[in-house]
């Protein structure tokens, strides 16, 4: 038997877009982030997050390799977590389990590396 993933536990596709446009109009509106997304192709962006978020939570490969994605963009590790602490949040308003919203941010908190360019 196979073992259900993330993405089916969160409730799907669907959980996992209102999540992510939930974080991102947040991080947009945020005045410790905004200007990180000022000028930036938001619609692309969002696909991209959408993309990504789906992949982690399915437990499969990353479409992109996001440390080039984020070279030269100088993301602090306070941005880092704020964007953490946004998922946890937004996980729970979309009415995920504790354990769920906890696995979320631990997923996304596991590309800190590949973000966060010393």
């Amino acid at each position: 038997m196979t073992e259900e993933t993330l993405f089916t536990k969160v409730g799907g596709q669907a959980k996992v877009d209102r999540i992510v446009d939930s974080v991102l109009d947040r991080a947009t509106s945020d005045p410790r982030l905004r200007k990180r997304f000022t000028g930036k192709d938001m619609p692309h962006l969002r696909e991209q997050a959408k993309l990504c978020v789906s992949h982690l939570c399915r437990n499969e490969a990353l479409p992109m390799d996001l440390a080039r994605v984020h070279e030269g963009l100088g993301v602090t590790p306070e941005e880092f977590d704020l964007i953490v602490s946004f998922f946890d949040k937004f996980t729970w308003e979309v009415g995920c389990s504790p354990d769920e919203s906890s696995q979320m941010a631990a997923l996304v908190n596991s590309l800190r590396d590949a973000v966060i360019r010393k």
